[in-house]
């Protein structure tokens, strides 16, 4: 277990062993389908014309670009649609069947066993995790982990236990999971358009949360509050 108040910061990357693309990849996956795919992104979603779609992947390629934080910086104009576009992407790449899998064969399962074998030990863990990726991946891996030894009663409480560990999202998450208070979207559920869309509009871009660093808030906070430790993916 994690006895010593840690904090667990998780950059650029750290969900890549479970399908989600990094900055290049998904570069390539925005624009690969130009302008063809215009017409199946459209569908999913009420707010964006075909044409907006090919503006938005013309431009992007053409501003040859690196990542599209970068690049939706400086077109404020696009940024609706290129939320919407990196939400499905994001989205698409959920996988409930084999997150176990992918988990297993990365650093997921590593962090899996410092936290204890069981619920208990997981509701005496000293961690607080910080992200600054979308996905709710690692949330939902640890959820199924705990929960394959989960008493009943645990089970109740297991959700409650797995957002004391933090879970804050510096840029903002898809959506809340079925499971967690409040209720969310279960993982690798297929969405709506409308779904899609809700979900890219509380997403934040690294310039929207540029004073947000290791040394600002809510990072500060905890270190403030709780004297925590960092250790840092990066």
């Amino acid at each position: 277990m994690i006895t010593v108040p840690t904090i667990l910061i998780l950059g650029a990357g750290a969900s890549a062993d479970m399908g989600y693309p990094t900055g290049g990849k998904l570069r390539k996956q925005l624009l690969q389908a130009q302008p063809a795919a215009g017409p199946q992104v459209v569908s999913q979603s009420p707010n964006f014309t075909a044409e907006q779609i090919t503006e938005f992947q013309r431009r992007f390629h053409d501003s040859q670009l690196e990542t599209i934080d970068g690049f939706l910086e400086l077109t404020p104009d696009l940024r609706p649609v290129g939320k919407f576009m990196i939400a499905q992407r994001l989205f698409s790449s959920e996988n409930d069947e084999r997150i176990m899998y992918l988990g297993e064969k990365c650093w997921y399962r590593k962090l899996r066993m410092l936290l204890g074998n069981s619920v208990e030990h997981l509701r005496q863990n000293q961690l607080k995790i910080v992200t600054f990726n979308y996905d709710r991946s690692l949330e939902h891996y640890l959820y199924r982990s705990f929960a394959a030894v989960a008493s009943e009663e645990e089970r109740r409480v297991l959700p409650d236990y797995i957002d004391n560990l933090g879970f804050v999202h510096i840029h903002g998450m898809l959506s809340r999971l079925n499971w967690q208070p409040g209720g969310g979207r279960a993982y690798g559920q297929v969405q709506k358009g409308e779904e899609i869309l809700a979900a890219s509009q509380s997403m934040l871009l690294t310039h929207q949360t540029g004073q947000i660093g290791y040394a600002g808030a809510p990072v500060a906070q905890l270190i403030e509050c709780a004297n925590y430790q960092i250790v840092d993916t990066n």
